[in-house]
């Protein structure tokens, strides 16, 4: 006898690793501009404490 269980589809499977690669190099981005944007402000902040 067969089992009746249906057979995974491999388009949900490949759905699921894209959304998490796009999820994960958003948060790349937004980390990076985080600490780019910290950096620039410690920068300006420096001089103008003469």
């Amino acid at each position: 006898m067969s089992s009746k269980k249906p057979k995974s589809d491999p388009t949900r499977g490949v759905a699921v690793i894209i959304i998490l690669a796009v999820l994960f190099v958003l948060g790349a981005l937004l980390y990076n501009a985080h600490k780019g944007k910290a950096e620039y402000d410690s920068e300006q902040q420096a001089p103008s404490t003469r």
